[in-house]
This record gives C-alpha cells, structure tokens and sequence, in this order.
C-alpha cells in the first residue's frame, strides 16, 4: 500500500491483533519502488501477496486475513452478522465522507457547519444503530472478530475529530467497552507505538 493508513490500516491492525509478521511494504506517492508491477495489475492499491498469488481490493483482503486468523466467527451465521456490522460501519464512514467533503479543503464557515451538525446529530444516529446490534462482549459472539477490529479502527482513527467522535458514541456503553477491549489488544498497542508516522 501506500505510506499511509488509508485502505490498509484495518488489515495492518489484524495483523498486529494475532502478532502475525509480515511485509509492510510501502509505496511513495510518486510509485517509486520495485514492484510497481503489483499495482499495474491490479489497478489500485492495497494488494496482499500469498503464496506468489495477489489479492487486490481492501475488504477482499481483511475477510481473507480474517478467516484465516480465525476471526470470521463459528460458523456462517457468525460470518454473516460480522459481514453487516462492517457493512454498517463502512456506511458510516461514507456518509462522514459525503459530509465532510475534500479533506484537504481550506475550512469554511460551511465547512465547520456541516461538521458541527455531523458529530452532534447524525453520528450520533449511527451509533445508536450500532449499538443495537452488537453483541453484549464483542460485536459478534464471545472473542475479538473482524467486525470488532473495523469498528475500532473507524471510531479512533477515520474522523477528523477524534474527541468528537468519541462523544457521539458515549451513551453507547457496548460500542465504547468494545473499542475499549479492542485498544487493550497487546498487539495492537504495539502497532500503534511503532508504526509509521502518517497524516492519514
């Protein structure tokens, strides 16, 4: 991927979740490298090499890594609940990205406005929502799943206003001991520690 968070930073945090080591190999912005074949390929980036095969397209890639770390849940019931809690969570992220716009856009009294009604109002909706169908312990059943691991990584890392965010879910006490348990995730914490130093 590139030298960001971005599209990969829920796959980086799987990883870090089972202390399972890899190749974070990372593009600059201008493609510089020795393997700008990968991206030829496939079109975009993230892509994830297994066994020489490539796998492209971000939430092919954390479904793949997902279950094969065991965090699909038991069975397909389990699989399907974690599938829609990050489907939810992905339209949530959307709908924040329809809100806010370029984030790259000087700041606006309009711009300000539109954020100001997004984290009093609407995200407050939506983790209302959230709450109502994650589990009691995690997202999905009695252990950490990718649903858990998509849900953290959204709610700490993809708003513009971290303590905003963390506001709009306050009265939502399964979603706010859910990223809590999944930021006391020894790997994790590492990750965090240690990685790269990015904007976004």
């Amino acid at each position: 991927y590139f030298d960001a968070r971005g599209a990969a930073e829920v796959i980086r945090t799987i990883f870090a979740a089972a202390n399972v080591d890899y190749e974070d190999y990372r593009y600059t912005f201008s493609m510089d490298g020795p393997k700008p074949q990968i991206c030829e390929q496939h079109g975009r980036l993230p892509v994830l090499e297994v066994q020489g095969e490539m796998i492209g397209q971000s939430r092919a890639i954390e479904r793949f890594v997902a279950k094969d770390l065991g965090l699909m849940g038991k069975g397909k019931i389990d699989e399907a609940k974690i599938d829609a809690i990050c489907e939810h969570v992905r339209d949530l992220r959307d709908a924040y990205q329809k809100a806010r716009g370029n984030p790259f856009a000087p700041p606006t009294p309009e711009i300000e406005e539109a954020m100001a009604k997004w984290y009093d109002e609407t995200m407050k909706t939506w983790m209302g929502k959230l709450e109502s169908v994650v589990g009691d312990q995690w997202c999905v059943g009695k252990k950490m799943s990718l649903a858990d691991i998509v849900l953290y990584v959204a709610l700490t890392q993809a708003f513009s206003d971290a303590e905003k965010a963390a506001a709009s879910y306050v009265d939502c006490p399964k979603v706010s001991a859910i990223v809590d348990k999944v930021g006391e995730n020894a790997g994790i914490q590492k990750w965090l520690e240690t990685r790269p130093e990015n904007r976004f």
